[in-house]
């Protein structure tokens, strides 16, 4: 089984080390991307060698695990000895701990695998002490009512036959808790539309400027989720870009400023750079699982879907951007007196390096919905997130260095549809779409200019972004 698990272990490390050459390839670097995926590498090895271990500790308490499991190995070896050492060890932390029918069990066993030794004496010595054995009837363990340990009491016989049953049994509910775990793990990959907006407003809400940042390229997201109970699941999923270089645009309205050598009001101008997006995405999610429907239930029926389900989700969301404006200015018109101007020279290179970074974050609540017909699945959900933003700018040009912080609550929606194809065992494949929108007013700044003292404006800043797009899934569930 170990060989068996190595080998598949091995088989997926050289496949995602085969995307992260690809990904060197293209030069997909911001986040440390190729880190995160060996990192990711490494828990789904650790995943795949010691889930059943981890958790078997779990239910059973590691240390208790361990002993009763090399108890059973010892027995099964024909070690008495050990075997009786051990199952000793176990029966000595339950009744540490308070439980005496685990105690008495373990104790039991003590007593049957050496009836005549040193041991069994003092099982059955513990056992009397516990008032769990009739010294006349030394095989027999006597259990007392639950109501009020009155008189009344159930006599439960222990012999081997039925030790070996218990065993059994304990056995099946290790299993059935096994058989409860469902893991998740998918690969998406986007293709991504929108644009990052920084706007500027008059205290009466007039535009003053406004900075575009065009969002066009890859995404690549990470998902897992691990379902620990039938009720209960937890979520992480984890998204970096890959965006293509772009042109953006810079924007104002009605500005005093030098035009033919003259002091004019300028009605608007537009100027036009390259500029550089790189975004990543995390969510953390705990999943509820309120209702199932069956088709064909008594009680509760879907007749377009063969399952249906509906989960409620709360966690954290957040967004990292980073949007610079580099040279060459390719575009600058004005409008002055209603003509239009447009300058002459272009390209033009002066330094410009300017990256302007910002993060959304905050708690987040939605629902899920699933829906099952044979092979086919579809799941849609939809999240709404309170969100606080801070940013940061660098107009390299100006030498102006700027921080800027959210004064209220914004808010981001969330939506996303996939359909799946289970086309081999646990692997699925998929088609989606996914669509997310940041609106986020009034954010404060502070900053500093070399010669100058900095007085914030009666301003209104506003942040707002989004993004949106198809995605391919490939996914496995187990």
């Amino acid at each position: 089984m170990l060989l068996k698990s190595l080998e598949f272990v091995f088989i997926e490390i050289h496949g995602i080390l085969f995307v992260i050459m690809k990904l060197n390839r293209y030069k997909i670097k911001y986040y440390n991307f190729r880190r995160v995926i060996l990192t990711v590498t490494v828990i789904f090895t650790i995943l795949v060698l010691y889930r059943p271990y981890y958790t078997y500790g779990k239910s059973y308490d590691g240390e208790v695990a361990l002993y009763s499991k090399k108890a059973r190995q010892a027995e099964t070896a024909g070690d008495i000895k050990e075997a009786v050492s051990y199952y000793k060890q176990t029966a000595l932390i339950y009744e540490n701990k308070g439980e005496v029918k685990k105690s008495a069990f373990y104790w039991m066993k003590v007593y049957l695998l050496d009836n005549e030794g040193y041991d069994a004496e003092e099982a059955k010595k513990r056992l009397e002490d516990l008032d769990l054995i009739d010294s006349d009837r030394d095989t027999e363990i006597l259990y007392k009512a639950d109501s009020n340990y009155t008189d009344d009491h159930r006599v439960i016989s222990f012999d081997r036959e039925e030790v070996d049953h218990l065993e059994q049994e304990r056995k099946k509910g290790i299993e059935a808790l096994l058989n409860n775990i469902e893991i998740e793990l998918a690969l998406d990959y986007q293709r991504i539309d929108g644009e990052q907006l920084f706007t500027v407003l008059t205290s009466q809400g007039a535009r003053l400027s406004q900075l575009t940042y065009p969002i066009d390229g890859d995404m690549i997201t990470l998902r897992g989720e691990v379902r620990f109970h039938p009720k209960f699941s937890f979520g992480i999923n984890y998204g970096s870009s890959n965006f293509k270089e772009n042109t953006c645009s810079d924007e104002d309205w009605n500005f005093l400023g030098v035009h033919n050598f003259e002091i004019k009001t300028i009605e608007y101008q537009i100027t036009e750079q390259n500029c550089k997006s790189e975004m990543e995405i995390f969510d953390i999610n705990l999943y509820w699982n309120f209702l199932n429907l069956k088709h064909g239930s008594e009680e509760k029926s879907y007749n377009s879907a063969d399952n249906a389900s509906f989960d409620l989700f709360v966690g954290y969301h957040q967004q990292k951007g980073r949007y610079t404006m580099k040279d060459p200015m390719t575009q600058y018109l004005r409008v002055v007196d209603d003509v239009l101007w447009q300058a002459i020279g272009l390209p033009l290179y002066q330094g410009l390096d300017s990256p302007y970074k910002v993060k959304y974050s905050g708690p987040q609540l939605g629902i899920r919905l699933k829906g099952e017909k044979g092979k086919l699945s579809t799941v849609m959900s939809a999240g709404y997130a309170w969100i606080k933003t801070t940013a940061h700018g660098w107009w390299n040009l100006r030498s102006y260095s700027f921080t800027q912080k959210s004064t209220n609550l914004g808010h981001a929606l969330m939506y996303d549809v996939n359909t799946r194809y289970d086309f081999y065992e646990d692997w699925y494949l998929g088609l989606g779409y996914r669509c997310i929108e940041y609106t986020q007013e009034k954010l404060k700044e502070s900053g500093a200019q070399p010669g100058d003292a900095y007085n914030d404006l009666d301003i209104i800043r506003d942040v707002n972004n989004k993004i949106y797009g198809p995605y391919f899934t490939i996914g496995l569930i187990w």
